[in-house]
């Protein structure tokens, strides 16, 4: 039966068409590594589409935590926070309407500018 649903499901409804684009979408995601968790995601669904009648989707509460017991995981998210967090408490704020060399050589501009409309400067 869950051969024939799937034969029914990709021939005359096209479901790899959708397959198909789902898992491009994921491999562009991949590529851009920023978006890689989503790209993987996408990956792993698009193999459920290819084949919906073959697989279960299950629920993240089922799988007991598992992901929450990765050390490396933990480890790795706890090194961006201490490496990106400082940063952006150092962060200098600028006045737009200043001149773009004043901003590169540090120079201060004499004139009020904006102060709604700022650049962030690292």
């Amino acid at each position: 039966m869950r051969t024939l649903g799937n034969i029914i499901w990709n021939f005359p409804f096209l479901g790899f068409v959708t397959a198909a684009i789902v898992f491009l979408i994921g491999l562009l995601f991949v590529v851009t590594i920023i978006a890689a968790p989503i790209g993987l995601g996408l990956i792993q669904y698009s193999k459920f589409l290819l084949l919906p009648f073959s697989y279960d989707m299950v629920s993240k509460s089922e799988l007991e935590g598992e992901a929450d017991k990765n050390i490396l995981w933990q480890t790795y998210g706890f090194i961006l926070k201490s490496v990106y967090i400082p940063k952006l408490s150092r962060a200098k704020v600028y006045r737009a309407s200043e001149k773009p060399e004043a901003l590169f050589y540090g120079e201060a501009s004499a004139e009020g500018g904006n102060p709604v409309t700022m650049s962030i400067s690292f």
